[in-house]
């Protein structure tokens, strides 16, 4: 499976044993069920939503054949300086949005491997859940 081997070339220098490989992989297989409180007191200021809904805007637009690490990550640059943001406004309330937490393989990386659909999904169900 491609998914399969382009997950592990995510998570493999992350790995100890081969259990490991279930933890640090389970980001790419299931949406979070919940957001680690730290990672969201660190991560979620209240301007968040309206960053991250504005880039959620931006990335639904973009076609599926540009869905990848370096399409992302420079439509994103492009994002952030248009907002005069840093990446930090984006990337850490992205990755609690889309892993659940503060930690994980590389962001664009994950979200091209998600897919666009997925990744919609993930940070519109992020936004309702740390709106309240």
């Amino acid at each position: 499976d491609v998914k399969l081997e382009q997950v592990y070339a995510q998570v493999s220098e992350r790995l100890q044993r081969v259990q490991d490989f279930m933890i640090e992989a389970e980001v790419f297989f299931n949406a979070p069920q919940s957001y680690d409180e730290k990672s969201i007191n660190k991560a979620w200021k209240p301007e968040t939503p309206e960053i991250i809904q504005a880039w959620l805007d931006l990335m639904s637009g973009i076609d599926d054949a540009k869905w990848n690490h370096d399409d992302l990550k420079s439509a994103s640059s492009e994002f952030l300086e248009s907002r005069n943001l840093g990446f930090g406004k984006l990337a850490l309330p992205l990755r609690v949005a889309i892993t659940g937490g503060s930690t994980g393989p590389d962001l664009f990386h994950t979200i091209a491997l998600l897919g666009k659909v997925e990744t919609v999904v993930r940070v519109k169900n992020a936004l309702e859940k740390l709106a309240s």
